[in-house]
């Protein structure tokens, strides 16, 4: 129910900011965005916020959902940093499910090449509320355990605990109405486990669709990104697919 009303509340606020004044009463902003990796955009200045949602596959596993959401905030032209929040879910097997969140701490340091590309890094601090240890007994209990699902799946939530990152990526506007994005991190947390992650997303400019949105938003924008990933020292691709927005206010 939380996560229900937290997802609604986010769809609300970020369309809402939208559509609830009279156009006419406002100035269009003109503001300089670019598309960026995860449901985001590069802004030389203000609020954005962004969220995705999609399915996670990986073999051995049955499909499970993923739901994303952040909010950053551009301090200069050059540096921006916020929140997010991931909440992965599905059945671990045939008499299991599990849903869990990992949170984020995230800053990135941009460097524009020109009005349509922007590359950029930073550091990504992540916490998980969930208890794993416990998760785990209840998987490798002998009066529990589905040997055609469980033990092949567990590398699946691997990447538990405190972890540090680091993010890379770049934005590309291609025109006024398509953007290319792609990113590579990589995390490791203190059980000295990484997860590799590169990411391909195709976004769209969603803003002239609206005058409600070209005159009260600095930017909105469509994502559609595939992310492989894979954990080391064990090795299975898992890929997501997330279809998601972005808006700048």
């Amino acid at each position: 129910m939380f996560f229900r009303s937290f997802f609604l509340g986010w769809v609300l606020t970020a369309f809402g900011l939208g559509f609830a004044a009279d156009p006419t009463s406002y100035t269009p902003k003109k503001l300089l965005t670019i598309p960026l990796p995860r449901q985001s955009e590069y802004a030389a200045q203000g609020l954005q916020t962004g969220m995705g949602l999609g399915a996670v596959e990986r073999s051995g596993c049955q499909t499970r959902f993923e739901w994303q959401g952040a909010t950053d905030y551009s301090y200069t032209p050059r540096i921006s940093g916020g929140g997010a929040v991931r909440l992965f879910g599905g059945s671990i097997n045939s008499k299991y499910s599990l849903v869990y969140s990992r949170m984020f701490v995230e800053s990135r340091f941009h460097f524009l090449i020109d009005s349509t590309l922007d590359l950029y890094v930073g550091p990504v601090l992540g916490l998980d509320n969930a208890n794993f240890q416990s998760i785990r007994s209840m998987i490798n209990s002998p009066t529990t355990v589905d040997t055609a699902s469980d033990q092949y799946c567990q590398e699946a939530f691997d990447m538990n605990g405190p972890s540090i990152s680091w993010d890379a990526g770049l934005g590309w506007k291609i025109n006024q109405s398509v953007g290319l994005t792609a990113s590579n991190s990589v995390s490791v947390n203190f059980q000295e486990k990484f997860l590799i992650s590169f990411s391909l997303g195709l976004a769209y400019n969603a803003r002239p669709l609206l005058d409600r949105f070209t005159k009260n938003l600095g930017g909105v924008w469509l994502h559609l990104e595939w992310v492989p990933s894979f954990t080391i020292p064990k090795t299975s691709l898992e890929n997501s697919f997330v279809l998601g927005f972005s808006a700048v206010f």
